[in-house]
């Protein structure tokens, strides 16, 4: 069973956690080149998921690409992922990285899981700048060298 796959950005409600910034998924991506990493705070396996965006986000190769990274937390509540990121001893672990949040959790949550297709976070989900989405998948089934350069060859040329 192959679901259609979307080929644009949704508009998806988001929350910028950094700045409180109400936006959608389509607005504040548009025109970027962007990895977003799709997490949530139960999840054990999702820290080690952000370390490899904080990672790649501070990989020079990348950032001449222009390639954004991004996290959206699917949780229910804003105040978990912002105490796991605003804690003291993760301070700048994940600065690199622009953290959203789904403004009606898991109500969006459903939507973007049906969109993109996963059942399980982390996932990631490799966008152009064109808005077309390039690959995803969980961490197992990305490698962000290849996929990166899928995904900013195309823009470019």
């Amino acid at each position: 069973h192959t679901q259609t796959p979307i080929t644009s950005l949704p508009a998806l409600p988001l929350i910028s956690l950094d700045t409180a910034e109400e936006s959608t998924l389509a607005e504040v991506f548009r025109g970027k080149n962007i990895v977003i990493d799709f997490w949530t705070t139960r999840c054990t396996r999702c820290p080690a998921a952000l370390d490899k965006l904080q990672e790649m986000a501070m990989n020079d190769t990348y950032g001449e690409d222009d390639v954004t990274f991004a996290s959206i937390c699917c949780d229910a509540s804003l105040d978990g992922a912002r105490e796991i990121l605003e804690e003291p001893s993760q301070e700048r672990r994940w600065n690199k990285i622009q953290h959203y949040s789904f403004l009606f959790g898991l109500q969006d949550k459903e939507r973007a899981k049906q969109l993109f297709g996963f059942q399980s976070v982390p996932f990631y989900v490799f966008v152009d700048s064109n808005g077309t989405i390039t690959h995803k998948g969980s961490p197992k089934q990305v490698d962000f060298e290849r996929d990166i350069r899928g995904m900013t060859t195309k823009t470019t040329g």
